[in-house]
């Protein structure tokens, strides 16, 4: 019988190959086991945990997230069926009244995105050590909700995951000593392997895990709610078509003419916009829905050509400016999963100039701007809005937004000195349909279309006016401005903040 070896000294002789006993097979395979078992924790908790998909719905995981956390000691902060947010759980001794820098915390977010018919989390925990801050993923969180979920799927995981590690570590071939008797060697090992076995505590097979984060090539939930959104178009299309009804004044004065209708077939453009909720980082309450938002709108290389045939400015061409910037505020209510609708206010410019070039008068008078008998617009605005965003299936998203524009000073000075009492107010929609090729990263096709409608008000001492000639003033009844936009943008969003229902 092969005598027995402290266990100190047994494991300095099997890791340096001092001696060849039949303890060693025992020591080895202990080894192996704590590696067996820490390779398959990170299987399932690095590459199985992060690509599971629930059978259930986002409301019924939510409500099985909520259950875990709070059996581990969290108070639920905020919950729905896109995310579950607990407080602060203090962590050291003394908790909320030691001092800033010794104060440890720990609080849990974790996000739910609906697939089809189940859903997808991510929990991402939040560890504070007096000012420092560390965030990493929380794999343990979406493991138990899997385990108390989908408990057979959660132990063919489990299986799955050690036969993996089972095939990256495959037992070794320890050679013993020659025993005397080589038919009693198998039965002397055997209990010497069980004995040194036994000396082992059971927690010893369980190694402390450190937390694990994220792996890069994991496929995280797409953010919900993002906290800054900033979209593109580079190149985006601008239509425009001006129309005036029931114009009278060359009939009332055949020297003077009637205004000039517009069309604009086709015109190159850029657009910028973002939005932005300041307090969503610091807050998971109403206030993190409070977001602010600007866009801007940029005409390029846009010319405004008269056709040969026109009587007053044949083969005519006028340099043109669009541009529209606005800015302002917005609130959002998110729903369902992931949906989100909110309210608007916002103010801005819209404008669409003409202008001529320098030597016109030199060269081709008819060029010149005043000789266009087309107005200038100006639309100074303030815009009460509403939209909604929708989020589908495999990764798209519908979104719309109405607003209606209150003018002030009707469409500018100009239009002004043609329409001295006229009004004007605006109405527009837009659309959009994205793609998010990643997380944060969605492509875009949309279209927007702007309204604006004119009364002129025309009065007697207008039309007296007309009739004595030598006035801009025109005759007309009402009016219509149209712009029809269409883009194809990218959009990056970042974070997945924000309040819920």
């Amino acid at each position: 019988m092969v005598p027995r070896i402290p266990r100190t000294i047994l494991r300095l002789a099997c890791v340096y190959g001092a001696v060849q006993l039949a303890g060693c097979a025992g020591y080895i395979e202990e080894q192996r086991q704590i590696r067996l078992q820490n390779r398959a924790d990170d299987i399932v908790w690095k590459e199985m945990v992060p690509k599971y998909e629930f059978q259930h719905s986002c409301q019924e995981v939510s409500a099985a997230v909520a259950q875990y956390l709070f059996a581990q000691g969290f108070e639920i902060d905020k919950q729905s069926d896109t995310r579950v947010v607990t407080e602060k759980k203090y962590l050291n001794q003394g908790g909320r009244f030691a001092e800033p820098m010794y104060q440890q915390t720990r609080s849990l977010m974790v996000a739910l995105r609906s697939t089809g018919a189940g859903c997808q989390i991510e929990a991402t925990g939040v560890d504070s050590y007096g000012g420092k801050v560390e965030s990493s993923r929380a794999p343990n969180v979406e493991l138990k909700t899997i385990e108390k979920l989908e408990p057979e799927k959660a132990q063919a995981m489990h299986a799955e995951a050690k036969q993996r590690a089972e095939a990256e570590n495959p037992r070794e071939q320890t050679a013993a000593a020659p025993p005397s008797d080589k038919a009693a060697a198998p039965d002397q090992s055997e209990p010497e392997t069980a004995e040194s076995e036994a000396e082992a505590p059971a927690p010893a097979l369980q190694k402390k895990r450190q937390p694990i984060k994220a792996d890069a090539d994991a496929s995280p939930a797409a953010p919900v709610l993002p906290t800054f959104e900033i979209a593109g178009a580079p190149l985006a299309g601008l239509n425009r078509s001006l129309t005036f009804a029931g114009q009278r004044t060359n009939m009332i004065n055949p020297g003077e003419n009637n205004m000039r209708p517009y069309a604009l077939g086709y015109g190159p453009s850029a657009t910028l916009k973002l939005v932005w909720y300041p307090f969503a980082a610091m807050t998971h309450g109403g206030a993190a829905n409070i977001g602010l938002e600007a866009g801007l709108e940029q005409g390029f290389f846009i010319q405004t050509s008269i056709g040969g045939d026109d009587p007053m400015l044949p083969n005519a061409t006028f340099g043109t400016t669009v541009h529209e910037y606005q800015a302002g505020a917005r609130y959002r209510i998110p729903f369902g999963a992931g949906h989100q609708v909110w309210f608007s206010l916002t103010g801005g410019e819209h404008a669409f100039l003409f202008t001529s070039s320098s030597d016109c008068a030199l060269t081709t008078p008819n060029t010149c701007r005043p000789n266009l008998n087309s107005p200038d617009t100006i639309y100074r605005y303030v815009r009460p809005g509403i939209g909604l965003r929708l989020e589908l299936p495999s990764n798209f998203a519908l979104a719309a937004t109405v607003g209606y524009r209150q003018t002030f000073g009707g469409a500018g000075s100009q239009f002004a000195d043609y329409f001295p009492h006229h009004t004007a107010y605006g109405l527009d929609a837009s659309a959009y349909l994205g793609y998010r090729v990643i997380p944060n990263i969605e492509i875009r096709l949309g279209g927007e279309v702007r309204r604006y409608g004119f009364e002129m008000n025309s009065t007697t001492e207008d039309v007296q006016a007309v009739m004595a000639g030598g006035t801009p003033i025109k005759i007309a009844t009402s009016g219509s401005d149209r712009y029809v936009l269409g883009t194809i943008g990218v959009a990056f969003l970042h974070g997945a903040g924000g309040g819920d229902k």
